[in-house]
């Protein structure tokens, strides 16, 4: 776990929790990276390093959506009943990005899972196809 806010080797009681939480899903700790603030432009193009932004189901993102959509990062969502819970699913199809959009809980994660699977050369393709459509779509028109 790298905590660069705090240069890169300290550790804090929220770091030490969010690495314990990983281990116990079977995620390297190392894979987590915390921040310094950046002006907007850095901080969009950090979050290209992402392979996927897994979006939340009650309360979708919404301006944070946005900053990892323009830079490249497939945003698998579930769209809710609420409007709070379907913003991301109408960013999805204003950059023509519908297949990120899961119909069910299992199907969000059948998702998820699979494009951590296929991390690499293929979802390096995903991103590219992407920055493409945000030079075309409605979204960012």
């Amino acid at each position: 776990l790298r905590d660069l806010a705090k240069g890169g080797n300290a550790q804090t009681i929220l770091t030490l929790r969010f690495e314990r939480l990983a281990e116990q899903f079977s995620v390297d700790p190392a894979r987590i990276v915390f921040c310094d603030p950046v002006d907007w432009p850095r901080h969009v193009r950090r979050g290209g390093v992402a392979d996927v932004f897994l979006d939340t189901w009650s309360y979708n993102a919404h301006s944070t959506g946005s900053n990892t959509l323009w830079a490249g990062v497939p945003l698998v969502t579930y769209a809710g009943e609420k409007m709070a819970a379907r913003v991301a699913a109408g960013m999805n199809k204003g950059l023509w990005a519908e297949h990120y959009i899961a119909r069910t809980r299992q199907e969000y994660e059948d998702m998820a899972v699979a494009l951590y699977s296929s991390r690499g050369r293929v979802a390096e393709g995903l991103k590219e196809g992407l920055k493409r459509n945000r030079l075309q779509a409605p979204l960012f028109d």
